[in-house]
């Protein structure tokens, strides 16, 4: 349910995907042949049926970049400082708009390739390129703000307890 709902945020229209999730695992259950890792199997069909569910519902509008440039993708580990928890980084994900979020979940979180990705979107693999390295790069600017706010925070706190 958690999967599905990263992709699908009204919780209905998850339960939906998670039900058609497990319809799909119990009609296809021949098809998986014992190679690999089982829960892997059912995480895949998880994520397909959550993006059609979605995709129904929802035009994902992705920045058009055909220009054949590369991209690099810029790393968020020196970012996300220990004192971030993973709901703090989450809630952060969700206020990306919609193309970068599905796109930094997949090839982040779930660890598709942006071969794959641009298949279950409909997109070039440079527009998935582009938008996780947008994605990233907007995920540091609120992060920096994120820990520049706390930072204030905690020096009002300190001024106003030394003013008691």
């Amino acid at each position: 349910m958690a999967l599905c709902s990263r992709y699908v945020s009204d919780t209905g229209l998850a339960q939906d995907a998670l039900q058609e999730t497990f319809i799909a695992a119990f009609k296809y259950i021949n098809t998986y042949t014992g190679e690999g890792n089982f829960n892997g199997w059912i995480r895949k069909i998880a994520v397909n049926t959550s993006l059609t569910i979605y995709k129904k519902y929802h035009k994902i509008k992705f920045d058009t970049l055909d220009d054949g440039n590369e991209y690099k993708i810029p790393s968020l580990r020196a970012e996300v400082e220990d004192d971030m928890n993973a709901e703090q980084v989450l809630s952060l994900l969700r206020l990306l708009p919609e193309s970068m979020y599905l796109v930094f979940n997949l090839h982040t979180i779930e660890g598709y390739q942006h071969h794959e990705i641009a298949t279950l979107l409909s997109i070039n693999e440079n527009t998935s390129r582009a938008a996780l390295s947008k994605a990233k790069t907007r995920l540091k600017e609120m992060i920096r703000k994120s820990h520049s706010q706390n930072q204030t925070n905690i020096l009002n706190i300190d001024i106003s307890a030394k003013v008691i």
